[in-house]
């Protein structure tokens, strides 16, 4: 034989057993039950990071990656810090912003909505924006008391290019009518889809418009920093915050949407766990498996141990068997997982417009499809988490027959 008889009995055993093709079946629903949890682990995974993906787009389309706040309010003097914060190599842009809350009011519908003061510059949070306007234009963000608003807000309220909307704020007042709420007019100069996130909930005017609606007499609420890699916010975070010393808050992204984050994070975990129990069932049917073929082949098993096999050798035999179903399962949910995964966002994109129905409504998961991102981090860990409990299967099995006497077993053949 040119491998080890081990190996060539092992793998002979996983074929059909034409003695018992009820064995044959078992061994058939494990390596299919690890097939399916491989296969669903690695799409709900790359569903969930797809998804990911999207929210934090659609949080970093208003969010900047920095915010710079006073310690005691407002910024005042806000010109020198950001000049100051400008000179660090990793900034790409500083914009003054303000913001605060307000309630639109139209034709008696009302809608209360975070009123934000944007500066007429390259920033990112002004390009997102311009980006993404479905009507309108961006170029008279200079002229007093114009609005752009979110196409969800616009449908609430029944809103057009060019329509009145009034905005209020939570500040009243003293006339000689008595307390009086602070109202004012503006016209709708842009209608925008940031997407669910921040169409119903922010409206856009400019920075001097807000700092009048506000009452913030030449201050601003905080300063955004954009720099030039998301992921190493927190740190240089830590950096201008020494640079300005005290006085001055710095956040990065990652903490002003912390408690978002979480929530998505734990419901990965959790997710992950959930569907690691199928590919655990499926390790336990492979157990049940190899021990119905152990009590099958007890006799061949005497029959190697007279003719000399050593117990680690009959304990090799099981161990490649289970191993390999294993093995073969996992590959096989792999590609199938894979498959999934690249098609799954075409599948219900046609099934929603086949149905005329939304699987996912957007305004519940904030998106209108399901996006799938494959991370090879994650494929690899499902595939060794598989492999490791298949191989943990095969220990018990093994060691049983490994422990069959071979008088006893050939007594009443």
């Amino acid at each position: 034989m040119f491998r080890p008889f081990t190996a060539f009995i092992g793998l002979r055993y996983i074929g059909l057993n034409k003695r018992n093709n009820f064995i044959s079946f078992i061994s058939l629903t494990s390596l299919m039950g690890i097939a399916l949890g491989v296969m669903a682990l690695i799409t709900v995974l790359s569903v969930m990071n797809g998804f990911h993906h999207e929210i934090r787009s659609q949080m970093l389309g208003v969010s900047p990656h920095l915010n710079v706040r006073s310690s005691y309010g407002n910024l005042e003097e806000w010109l020198l810090i950001q000049k100051r914060v400008q000179q660090h190599p990793d900034v790409v842009s500083v914009s003054a912003f303000i913001l605060g809350q307000g309630i639109l009011l139209n034709k008696g519908s009302m809608q209360g909505v975070l009123v934000a003061g944007l500066e007429n510059n390259h920033s990112r949070l002004y390009a997102s924006l311009k980006e993404h306007l479905k009507s309108g234009s961006l170029e008279n963000l200079t002229e007093p008391y114009q609005i752009w608003i979110g196409k969800q807000l616009s449908q609430q309220l029944g809103l057009l290019v060019g329509d009145k909307v009034t905005v209020m704020v939570p500040e009243t007042l003293s006339t000689g009518l008595g307390l009086q709420p602070r109202l004012k007019r503006f016209t709708v100069a842009g209608i925008f889809a940031l997407g669910p996130l921040h169409d119903s909930s922010y409206v856009f005017v400019s920075l001097p418009a807000a700092n009048t609606l506000f009452r913030m007499q030449g201050q601003i609420s905080t300063l955004q920093v954009n720099i030039k890699d998301e992921f190493r916010a927190r740190a240089l975070g830590e950096e201008l915050q020494n640079i300005l010393g005290g006085g001055f808050i710095v956040t990065d992204w990652t903490a002003e949407n912390a408690p978002l984050l979480r929530v998505l994070n734990m419901e990965k975990v959790v997710m992950s766990f959930i569907l690691l129990l199928i590919i655990a069932v499926a390790g336990f049917n492979l157990v049940s498996t190899l021990v119905m073929m152990v009590t099958d082949k007890k006799s061949d098993i005497a029959i190697l141990r007279a003719m000399g096999a050593h117990k680690k050798h009959i304990i090799r035999i099981f161990m490649i068997q289970g191993t390999v179903i294993g093995a073969l399962g996992t590959v096989i949910g792999l590609v199938a997982g894979l498959i999934v995964s690249f098609k799954i966002t075409d599948w219900v994109k046609w099934l929603q417009s086949w149905l005329h129905w939304p699987i996912i409504p957007a305004d519940i998961y904030f998106i209108n499809y399901l996006p799938a991102e494959i991370l090879a981090s994650d494929v690899i860990k499902v595939c060794l988490s598989a492999f490791m409990m298949s191989f943990l299967a095969t220990i018990y099995p093994a060691w049983k027959a490994a422990k069959i006497a071979p008088a006893e077993a050939l007594r009443y053949e």
